[in-house]
């Protein structure tokens, strides 16, 4: 995600990952503190809503992988 792209989410500074030992990737939310709530609310969950925000992120993942599919056709 570039930062033109990050600029249109208020709060969200990046978006990193990590491999985990079992194979698995962590994905990793880096926030702005002060605007931890605007984050969230631009997603349209409460902050801190752990639950909510993977709903949004899976749905966003899954979104972009049918995408992603699409224009490999």
């Amino acid at each position: 995600m570039d930062s033109a792209q990050l600029k249109s989410i208020p709060g969200l500074i990046g978006i990193t990952t990590e491999a985990q030992e079992d194979g698995g990737l962590k994905i990793i939310f880096e926030l702005d503190d002060q605007k931890f709530e605007n984050f969230f609310e631009a997603l349209g969950v409460l902050p801190g809503d752990e639950e909510g925000l993977r709903d949004v992120v899976i749905a966003g993942l899954d979104w972009a992988l049918k995408e992603r599919k699409q224009n490999e056709r």
